[in-house]
């Protein structure tokens, strides 16, 4: 299956904290904002080791349901 999250070389623990350069506080903010892009590329802003990055990912649509998927796991920072 393919995973856009990882081929743009996300890995799991890095803090998503923009996406086309607007803040993203939440999970819902973060699906909503991938679903108004579709399917062309977006930048996303994260954390990884307290250094900032961007990439750019390209979400694709789900086999199953067409729903839109980037191949990351959202959980919002509060969660544990």
């Amino acid at each position: 299956a393919q995973n856009p999250a990882k081929n743009a070389g996300l890995r799991p623990g890095d803090c998503i904290c923009s996406v086309i350069k607007t803040a993203v506080h939440t999970a819902a903010e973060l699906a909503e904002m991938i679903e108004q892009n579709g399917q062309k590329p977006l930048s996303l802003g994260y954390r990884r080791d307290g250094e900032e990055h961007t990439v750019s990912l390209c979400p694709i649509p789900c086999d199953e349901d067409g729903r839109l998927r980037t191949g990351l796991f959202v959980r919002d920072s509060g969660a544990t």
